[in-house]
């Protein structure tokens, strides 16, 4: 059982929690002779579940962003068998593979996420890697990371991190505008 299970394109999973289901995903894109297209995955918390957090799969130009996604059983964020697909300004934290792991996944981009204590911050299980750039994978001080609050104190190397995105969004996981000039917090939250 999943969280989300999506088919089809044009789809918003936004603002949910996907958490703790013993025998799958948190939100799984999947193509089953569809086109599973253009989806987006935002500010959502993931958490708990038996294998990943996040797939974005048999599809392309899904984007996932200003998710918080921790402790799952498998990776944090898997971008499989797809061409373009995104993940930017994620939290994704302690989960038992990779942060990231890409697996014949073209034109991908993990760009601006906090990959931090998950077995490694990315991992290739097939094919070539995505793009990787501005993406944090040292201690990034959480406000209370036992307590699952992922927000940035002032002394965090994610604070003003990140390359602005404002073309493609502008708010943060609280809904907390982002500015349109200067560089961008990592993660899904901004510091405030």
């Amino acid at each position: 059982i999943h969280g989300f299970y999506i088919h089809g394109h044009d789809h918003k999973v936004q603002n949910s929690i996907a958490a703790n289901n013993p025998g799958g995903y948190g939100i799984h894109l999947y193509n089953s002779g569809q086109g599973v297209n253009d989806n987006i995955v935002s500010g959502n918390s993931v958490y708990g579940n038996n294998t990943v957090g996040i797939l974005l799969g048999y599809g392309d130009n899904n984007v996932a962003y200003n998710n918080i996604v921790y402790s799952n059983g498998s990776y944090g964020i898997e971008i499989r068998n797809s061409n373009n697909n995104q993940a930017y300004n994620n939290t994704i934290v302690g989960n038992t593979f990779a942060g990231i792991n890409w697996h014949n996944a073209g034109g991908g981009i993990a760009r601006n996420n906090v990959l931090w204590q998950n077995s490694a911050p990315f991992s290739t299980s097939s094919g070539s890697p995505g793009a990787e750039d501005h993406n944090i994978i040292d201690d990034p001080h959480f406000v209370d990371q036992g307590a699952s609050n992922y927000h940035l104190q002032s002394d965090s190397i994610a604070v003003s991190g990140g390359v602005n995105l404002s073309s493609l969004f502008v708010i943060d996981k609280d809904g907390l505008t982002r500015p349109t000039v200067g560089t961008w917090s990592v993660g899904a939250y901004i510091f405030d």
